[in-house]
């Protein structure tokens, strides 16, 4: 049987994974968006900077939320989450790009 105060860590734990999941998806999404972006920009440096405050902002945001909510469990799970999203954003990107270099190789 779980202890009743055990529960609500393990809430927390499990908020902040999904939490943090979501954040990373978004941050990194975000990061790849702009980059395929920087090309065609007028200001590159600019955009990058925007892109880098508000995706921080986001990051941020999230994981002091997660710390009061959720507490050091609530944080560190939040904190895994994220780098869950960016092995799973890394992974992906570098699939794309060996499935170009397959074809053209051909």
């Amino acid at each position: 049987m779980i202890e009743p105060t055990v529960l609500p860590a393990m809430l927390g734990a499990l908020a902040g994974l999904v939490v943090g999941f979501v954040v990373g998806i978004v941050f990194f999404a975000g990061l790849r968006l702009t980059i395929d972006r920087l090309p065609a920009a007028r200001h590159p440096g600019a955009l990058m900077l925007v892109s880098l405050l508000a995706r921080m902002t986001l990051a941020v945001m999230a994981l002091v939320a997660l710390s009061r909510w959720g507490g050091w469990a609530g944080l560190l799970a939040g904190a895994a989450g994220l780098l869950a999203a960016r092995t799973l954003l890394v992974r992906r990107a570098r699939a794309e790009v060996d499935a170009e270099r397959q074809k053209a190789r051909r």
